[in-house]
């Protein structure tokens, strides 16, 4: 039991994060009240950092930035660029749970021409946001936009559009 308590394998719940795992420590562990006080600073924690929209935003924007220096033919440059879709993913999930006006925020992206994040937004705020019908409409021109010309990227937007308008 000893070794098991050191490992965390007895001694810590995975809980999911932000497409990340973390281990918070159970009370049989450390004593109640410690693990109350750790759990609550930790709460605290992601809660400050996360409930400010505006470094939610930037993290997600980064993230883009990440992915799209994807060099297809290294396979941990795909990896990592996965991990990076991945936790965008994560995020917008976390944001369509949050308030009409954090949502509302993140359907911004869509209107920053440029950026890495502006497609990755769109998609996301199709699929997983729930914005006004406008907002949608907006996404899907951002959509058909990136889906003009000849490039690989254009046919699997023209792709997901067929699929999104079968719907």
């Amino acid at each position: 039991a000893a070794d098991k308590r050191r490992s965390g394998s007895v001694c810590g719940a995975t809980v999911p994060l932000y497409g990340r795992t973390a281990v918070a420590p159970q009370p049989h562990c450390m004593g109640a009240l410690a693990a109350e006080a750790h759990v609550r600073r930790h709460h605290e924690h992601h809660r400050t950092r996360m409930e400010d929209i505006a470094i939610v935003l930037q993290t997600y924007r980064t993230l883009a930035g990440k992915h799209a220096e994807i060099d297809y033919g290294d396979p941990r440059s795909v990896s990592r660029s996965n991990v990076a879709a991945d936790r965008m993913r994560a995020i917008a999930n976390d944001v369509a749970r949050r308030t009409r006006s954090d949502v509302l925020e993140f359907a911004t992206l869509i209107d920053e021409s440029g950026s890495a994040a502006q497609l990755w937004a769109a998609h996301h705020v199709v699929e997983l946001l729930p914005v006004p019908d406008n907002v949608v409409q907006r996404a899907i021109a951002v959509i058909e936009n990136a889906a003009a010309g000849d490039t690989a990227r254009a046919f699997g937007e023209r792709i997901w559009l067929e699929e999104w308008h079968a719907k």
